[in-house]
C-alpha cells in the first residue's frame, strides 16, 4: 500500500486515510490523517484501545445511519466509495479511540476552562439606535433617559440601520467579542435599561440600549468547551510530532 505519511515512526496509508475520510470530515488529507495519527497515538498512551466488539456495534451503528442495513446496499456502498473492509475497521476504530479520548477530559477540565475564560461567556441582548448626526443622537438618548420615550420605537421611525430598524433596533444576543473597544466596555460594564453613546460608527452615531445582560452557564457550553479542549490536545500533539 502507498503510505501517505509517517509520525513518529507510525505510518499511515493513503487507503486507510480515505477510509477514515468518509466517516470523519477533513479538507485536507495529510492535516486530517496527522491528526487521526495522533489521536491513536494519544489514545494508546493512555492504554485506550477499541474491541472487536465495540468496533462491531459501532460498524452496525453506522450503517443504520446511512440506511445500509442489507447486504447488498452495503457492497454497493463500497464499491462507490472504493473502501474495503479493513479500511472500514480501520474507520471504526478511528472513531472509538477519538470517543474515548475525549471522554478522557474531565468535568473538572471544562469547569477549570470555563472558570478561566469566564467573560467569554458573558452576552448582552442589545438594541440600537444609528443615526447621521451626533446632536441629534443626543437629544434622543435623552428622550429616551428623561423623557422616558420608547427606544424600540425610536430605532423603529428613525434609525438608518436597515438590518435593525424594524425590529425596534434589536441587534442581538451579544457576546464580548461581537463588540470592540469602546463598546464592548461600555455594554458590559452597564446596568440593564442603561442607553450608551452616541458612539462614533462608520456609518454615523449609534445609541446602544443594555436590555439585558447574562452568563451562558457552564452546563449549555460543556459539550462546545470540551470539543475545543480534545482539540488544543490534538493539535499540540501535531505539533510535536516527527512527520515525515
Amino acid at each position: 500500500m502507498d503510505t501517505l505519511l509517517t509520525i513518529n515512526g507510525q505510518a499511515i496509508s493513503i487507503e486507510d486515510a480515505l477510509g477514515w475520510s468518509t466517516f470523519l470530515s477533513g479538507p485536507d488529507l495529510r492535516e486530517f490523517a496527522s491528526k487521526q495519527i495522533a489521536i491513536s497515538q494519544a489514545a494508546k498512551a493512555r492504554g485506550l484501545d477499541a474491541t472487536g466488539a465495540e468496533v462491531n456495534a459501532l460498524f452496525v451503528e453506522l450503517r443504520h445511519m446511512m440506511r445500509l442495513e442489507s447486504s447488498e446496499a452495503l457492497r454497493q456502498w463500497m464499491t462507490e466509495t472504493g473502501l474495503t473492509v479493513g479500511a472500514m475497521t480501520e474507520a471504526c476504530t478511528q472513531l472509538i479511540l477519538r470517543r474515548k479520548l475525549r471522554e478522557t477530559i474531565t468535568p473538572e477540565d471544562v469547569a477549570g476552562h470555563y472558570a478561566e475564560h469566564r467573560p467569554d461567556y458573558d452576552r448582552a441582548m442589545v438594541y440600537r439606535i444609528l443615526l447621521e448626526d451626533q446632536d441629534v443622537a443626543q437629544e434622543f438618548r435623552a428622550l429616551v433617559m428623561e423623557e422616558d420615550d420608547s427606544f424600540y420605537l425610536l430605532a423603529l421611525e428613525h434609525s438608518l440601520d436597515d438590518d435593525t430598524a424594524p425590529m425596534g433596533g434589536y441587534l442581538g444576543d451579544l457576546a464580548r467579542s461581537d463588540l470592540e473597544g469602546e463598546a464592548e466596555a461600555s455594554v458590559f460594564g452597564a446596568a440593564p435599561g442603561d442607553v450608551i453613546g452616541p458612539l462614533k460608527t462608520d456609518g454615523g452615531w449609534e445609541l446602544l440600549l443594555v436590555h439585558d445582560l447574562g452568563t451562558i452557564p457552564l452546563e449549555d457550553v460543556a459539550d462546545v468547551i470540551r470539543e475545543q479542549l480534545f482539540e488544543e490536545m490534538i493539535d499540540t500533539a501535531v505539533s510535536r510530532a516527527r512527520i515525515e
